[in-house]
């Protein structure tokens, strides 16, 4: 069992807390019953010792449909409590470990509070806390989950130190208190789910924070700044927590200030920095002419380590200026970019128009040869994301699906959703696809169906069947299969040539269909609906020899089927 620390005053009071702790573990506490709707916090960073100390007021609102009498705070087990209170009275509250992997170390420290009397659905309250501790690279969740321990570092690197000071906020560390249920890499999605409902309970929720100066040190962050803070205070609000995960840095930075962005780096960095603002201005027209001008300035801030990978929320970019190849820097900046632009809050328009617009730019500079080879990848773990959801579906009793529409899962509003912009994009030209991006408004988004109305007007057709398949419903991924192929030469001595595919899954998609021969090669678009078997005719100069089917701009669940040998012809 668990170890478990309480505050109280009279021995009677800490046998009532014990019972509680025993009903809590029965499964009688609603974690998610509160909502924190604004923080207020004093926060002091101490980088020679790693040391974090924050206290402040939270103020909750019980958005459960019973009355509550106790509430649960968490925060990072490298952190711990050190006191709760409501603003003019003691209450009893105890603190516990609790395993979950919303935190780099796989487990936080819970405080459970118990209030003097029940507070109605609805209704609000505040409490005073106090907190502190360390906070150190850690990667215990992910070496857990079997990641290598380099990997691993590179992923979760948040620290202070005296070396390097950067720190991430919830599904990462949890600097700031919150209320979530537990869950594990382990469980396929369902971290992202639990992450997912607290984002959504945070929507408009205010975290105010005044960072404590550190001697010789900027602080930067994805938060909005405030004028007239105290000279020995840094303030600043990081707003609707459903879309931004609030992050700092502290470092000696310079700044290289151009029009479309600003870059802090350290001067260490100064030959990348340039490099970096240079590839940037480079492809920035690029981004404009498919998602409009942008409407934030671009923000880079520089995380210092050679091997720490990007973050990106929004406009800002935390990122390791390391990389100074034009490839790389698109792979790293594109989707900060297209944030910076286009805007939504809906994961699947905003974080897929992001991926999509790094492989536009890939494609632009490397050609669509190196993006098809970006798909190989990304089509694989796509196809083992959507059999662990299958299982996950399988086994639910509560039908859990990873639409698009609803997803909380990376692989799904990222990486499939890349892919569903692509394939629009085959499906109905360039032009077609940069009117709906530049029509599209995300105040005006209020139903599913938004952006694929804005499609239909542009392309003047019916979409219904593609957005069913890939993005309202979850039917997993298409199977293309070359059913048959049937050559019959014409009376000019040229070849008309029948291509028959089945597709088995359950999921329709439009595929490029290659007829090869001897001199040269012809290829024809064709939709194939899902469970259904579709045809096309090709003309072709000589007898075909091989016939390929998706080059693999659709993803596949199998992919070994899509090519035909034609046999040769009978004397």
């Amino acid at each position: 069992m668990n170890a478990i620390y309480f505050k109280m005053t009279r021995p009677l009071q800490v046998l009532l807390v014990l019972v509680l702790t025993l009903c809590v573990r029965a499964g009688a506490l609603d974690r998610e019953a509160w909502t924190i709707t604004r923080y207020d916090l004093d926060a002091t960073l101490t980088p020679v010792s790693s040391s974090f100390a924050a206290e402040g007021t939270l103020r909750l609102r019980n958005d459960s449909k019973q009355p509550q009498k106790n509430v649960t705070l968490q925060i990072s087990s490298s952190l711990n409590w050190d006191s709760v209170a409501l603003p003019n009275e003691e209450v009893q509250w105890l603190a516990q470990p609790y395993e979950s992997d919303i935190d780099h170390t796989g487990r936080l420290s819970e405080a459970i509070i118990t209030l003097p009397e029940a507070v109605a659905r609805g209704g609000t309250i505040e409490l005073k806390v106090r907190y502190s501790g360390v906070i150190k690279t850690d990667a215990t969740r992910l070496t857990s989950a079997g990641m290598p321990e380099n990997i691993a570092t590179s992923a979760d690197w948040d620290q202070i130190s005296e070396q390097f000071t950067a720190v991430r906020g919830v599904g990462y560390v949890a600097w700031y208190p919150v209320a979530i249920e537990a869950a594990t890499l382990s469980e396929g999605s369902a971290l992202f789910e639990a992450i997912a409902r607290w984002q959504e309970r945070s929507r408009g929720t205010t975290l105010n924070v005044r960072f404590n100066k550190v001697a010789n040190l900027t602080l930067l962050s994805n938060g909005q700044p405030h004028e007239g803070a105290s000279p020995t205070q840094t303030q600043v609000s990081f707003q609707s927590l459903d879309t931004n995960v609030p992050a700092f840095t502290y470092g000696a930075f310079e700044v290289l200030d151009r029009p479309a962005m600003t870059m802090y780096f350290l001067p260490q960095h100064s030959s990348s920095a340039r490099d970096w603002a240079l590839a940037i201005e480079q492809i920035a027209p690029t981004i404009s002419q498919w998602f409009g001008p942008p409407k934030q300035k671009l923000k880079i801030m520089d995380l210092g380590q050679d091997r720490a990978s990007s973050f990106e929320s929004g406009s800002f970019l935390f990122a390791s200026l390391h990389a100074t190849s034009q490839q790389a820097i698109v792979l790293e900046t594109a989707p900060t970019l297209v944030h910076a632009a286009v805007s939504s809050n809906r994961h699947w328009i905003g974080e897929g128009l992001g991926q999509f617009g790094q492989m536009l730019l890939l494609e632009k500079n490397a050609g669509r040869s190196q993006v098809l080879a970006h798909f190989s990848r990304f089509s694989e773990a796509l196809a083992q994301a959507e059999q662990q959801q299958s299982k996950a579906s399988d086994s639910s009793t509560s039908g859990a699906s990873q639409s698009l529409i609803t997803s909380a899962d990376p692989a799904f509003y990222r990486t499939k959703a890349m892919f569903v912009w692509w394939m629009l994009r085959d499906m109905l030209g360039d032009e077609v696809l940069q009117r709906a991006i530049a029509s599209y408004r995300a105040a005006d988004d209020k139903e599913p169906s938004y952006i694929q109305g804005l499609l239909e007007v542009q392309a003047k057709r019916s979409l219904e069947t593609f957005f069913g398949d890939w993005v309202y419903r979850d039917n997993g991924l298409p199977d293309f299969k070359v059913e048959s192929v049937y050559p019959r030469q014409t009376l000019n001595n040229s070849y008309v040539v029948t291509v028959t595919v089945a597709n088995l899954g359950r999921a329709g998609a439009e595929i490029p269909v290659t007829v090869r021969a001897s001199r040269g090669e012809r290829t024809a678009r064709l939709f194939v609906p899902a469970g259904q078997k579709a045809t096309v005719r090709i003309e072709m100069a000589a007898y075909p020899t091989e016939v390929a089917i998706n080059d693999g701009s659709v993803p596949e669940s199998d992919a070994t089927n899509n090519t035909f040998a034609v046999a040769a012809p009978a004397n």
